[in-house]
């Protein structure tokens, strides 16, 4: 009869010499007491972070479908910068972007290699810019630029991804 067989009493049997030693070991080894009400109060704050429908997250900010629904401003897209990008010859600086957003002011800011602002143009004329002056001559001398348009209100704006060129003649 083989001992270890389904039926066999042994493997139900609690032998109270094993559990009074198990026991001791654990009494021995026993840490702060501390800990273990910690570890609850950790478990708790989990689980009601976890569960609480009203999540700390400020509500004019886009996170997830259970947030707050985005204003009517906030559903536009914001400018995208046209031309120039990449190598450009021309005789005079000219800058395009593309907005269907709000008819918000336009400033084009201009920026460096380093990307140090160069210059901050307000626009009046939605979707171009033509850089005349000193500050075009300065452009067409082939080094690297760096340009964006910022549409704002005083409230909110929006703000176009990084076009570089480099302009000359």
């Amino acid at each position: 009869m083989s001992k270890w067989r389904r039926d066999n009493y042994r493997l139900r049997y609690r032998n109270p010499e094993r559990v009074e030693r198990a026991r001791q070991i654990r009494a021995d080894r026993q840490g702060p007491g501390w800990t273990r009400p910690f570890g609850w109060l950790l478990l708790v704050l989990a689980a009601s972070f976890a569960l609480d429908p009203d999540y700390p997250l400020p509500r004019h900010l886009l996170a997830s479908g259970s947030s707050a629904e985005p204003g009517p401003e906030l559903r536009w897209n914001a400018p995208q910068p046209v031309f120039p990008l990449g190598t450009v010859t021309t005789s005079a600086p000219r800058f395009v972007w593309n907005h269907d957003g709000p008819p918000w002011p336009h400033t084009l800011v201009l920026l460096d290699e380093q990307f140090e602002e160069i210059a901050r143009l307000p626009q009046t004329e939605p979707g171009t810019c033509r850089v005349d002056g000193p500050l075009g001559e300065a452009l067409l001398a082939g080094k690297n630029v760096h340009w964006y348009v910022e549409a704002s209100t005083g409230r909110r704006s929006l703000r176009s991804s990084i076009g570089a060129a480099r302009i000359s003649r």
